[in-house]
């Protein structure tokens, strides 16, 4: 079965950051831009086939906002970068 690839956009302490996944895999971290509309022009250059969703990132956002805001975290999720 063929990975999909999805991403989303969320705010933290340090500016809008992007995530996106394949599969279970957290395949890359777009660090936080001032603007919303950076990052989303990023994910499009890069994976221009990629389909936002919230839903499947709960645990990354809370943990990658934790980082963002300074707090040393441990990671739970898959990194294949």
């Amino acid at each position: 079965m063929e990975n999909f690839i999805i991403h989303t956009i969320f705010p933290t302490p340090l500016g809008w950051c992007g995530i996106v996944k394949a599969g279970t895999d957290l395949i890359r971290i777009f660090l936080p831009e001032s603007k919303k509309s950076a990052i989303n022009a990023k994910i499009r250059l890069f994976y221009p086939c990629s389909v936002p969703l919230k839903t499947p990132f709960f645990e990354e956002i809370k943990e990658l906002k934790k980082y963002f805001s300074g707090v040393m975290t441990n990671f739970s999720f898959n990194l294949n970068f």
